[in-house]
């Protein structure tokens, strides 16, 4: 069965904030080719700066528990 895992950030500092979009757009490209992995999305909140919400889609809890400890993604 398929999982959905979200995933929110919340920095209050615009400058640890400015840094951590291209962090995700990496982890993102690093976890489409990942066993399990089926799709993504990255939201920005227009309203609050420094607020990101990612959803991704798993074929299952192994495959992402798999991707959550790898090195790779830490």
């Amino acid at each position: 069965m398929a999982i959905s895992v979200i995933i929110q950030r919340k920095f209050k500092d615009n400058e640890k904030a400015a840094k951590l979009a291209p962090l995700i757009v990496k982890l993102r490209s690093l976890a489409t080719i990942q066993p399990g992995y089926i799709t993504g999305k990255t939201f920005r909140c227009l309203d609050c700066d420094g607020e990101y919400l990612v959803i991704s889609t798993w074929s299952s809890i192994k495959d992402w528990n798999r991707w959550h400890d790898s090195e790779q993604r830490m």
